[in-house]
């Protein structure tokens, strides 16, 4: 099998972002590479990462994400970053509640090893929140629930793989959708006020 047209580009890509002078080029430069990683890898049908348009963005040194979670609710609460903050002293804390999620996990990898994920090379941007496209994960999840005997295909068709990189952790989870609320509130305040929408 020959190399692809983007995997041509690719490697000139990233000739191009390791030469970059400046922030601009190397934005630039960056860009063009996570797009045709994107681009390899499907084509490849290989599992990939594409930016989600979420709607805030964390602080990206200390959001201290708080999972909150049980067999019913999946709930993750972080601090905004500063530019959602309207100076009036007090915090800018975001929720994100998933519907639907069947697996979720918050922990390693951190930002000083990002590049040891199995999706870095595939469009995976640290601070982001992204979706995973041909998730191996969703299909391991799904060999194993085919025992079933309710199991239903269309369940796991209508299922999205999230990822949201945070400074010292990274967020994962399995599930149909997500909702996203603002709080102009502490965090212990938004804790403790989510906390009580898993007792419902």
């Amino acid at each position: 099998m020959g190399i692809s047209k983007f995997e041509k580009d690719l490697e000139a890509a990233e000739k191009r972002l390791a030469q970059a002078k400046g922030m601009n080029d190397y934005r630039f430069a960056r860009e063009a590479a996570l797009s045709l990683e994107r681009k390899l890898a499907a084509e490849r049908m290989e599992e990939y990462v594409d930016i989600i348009d979420f709607p805030v963005k964390w602080d990206i040194g200390a959001p201290k994400p708080y999972l909150i979670a049980n067999g019913l609710h999946t709930l993750l609460v972080f601090y905004l970053q500063d530019d959602n903050l309207e100076n009036d002293g007090v915090e800018s804390v975001a929720l994100v509640q998933f519907y639907g999620c069947v697996s979720v996990k918050l922990g390693t990898p951190n930002d000083e090893v990002f590049y040891g994920h199995p999706l870095h090379g595939k469009g995976l941007e640290p601070y982001t929140a992204q979706i995973v496209r041909n998730s191996k994960w969703i299909k391991e999840l799904e060999a194993i629930n085919k025992v079933h005997p309710n199991y239903d295909q269309g369940l796991w068709r209508s299922l999205n793989h999230y990822i949201l990189w945070f400074h010292d952790e990274t967020f994962e989870c399995v599930a149909e959708s997500y909702e996203v609320e603002v709080f102009k509130k502490s965090m212990a305040e938004v804790v403790v006020e989510v906390s009580k929408r898993t007792l419902v």
